[in-house]
């Protein structure tokens, strides 16, 4: 689906683990979720993402994806994008093999290297 975004969790041994299609997930802090308050379809501890009780070390979204960050205020960044790929390697946003932003373990939340922001919420969704 053009408007929709698949989660694959990426470990050497095997093949990725999909998740999705979804219009769009939020990363908080270290959690994914396809929407706020839902059920947590991921979570980074230790160096990797569990997903179902499992560990993968890198998760990739490819297709014309575009990024967006948050506050609980409801204030918001302005959109970067389209990226051919947005991937996540312990605790590190890529896009299009860039580095993007970071997770802030200190303080919970991502530290976007575009706006020299920290926000609470990376919502990374299909562009429209």
């Amino acid at each position: 689906m053009a408007d929709s975004i698949e989660l694959a969790f990426l470990r050497e041994t095997d093949p990725p683990k999909r998740k999705g299609p979804y219009r769009s997930v939020r990363f908080e802090g270290e959690v994914i979720r396809a929407e706020a308050g839902g059920p947590i379809i991921a979570k980074h501890e230790r160096h990797e993402w569990y997903v179902d009780g499992e560990p993968y070390a890198r998760l990739q979204c490819n297709g014309s994806i575009v990024v967006h960050f948050e506050r609980v205020d409801g204030s918001r960044s302005r959109r970067y994008g389209p990226y051919e790929s947005v991937s996540f390697i312990d605790g590190v946003a890529y896009v299009d093999h860039r580095i993007f932003a970071f997770v802030d373990r200190s303080i919970v939340d991502w530290y976007c290297h575009e706006d020299d922001q920290h926000w609470p919420l990376m919502i990374v969704g299909a562009a429209q």
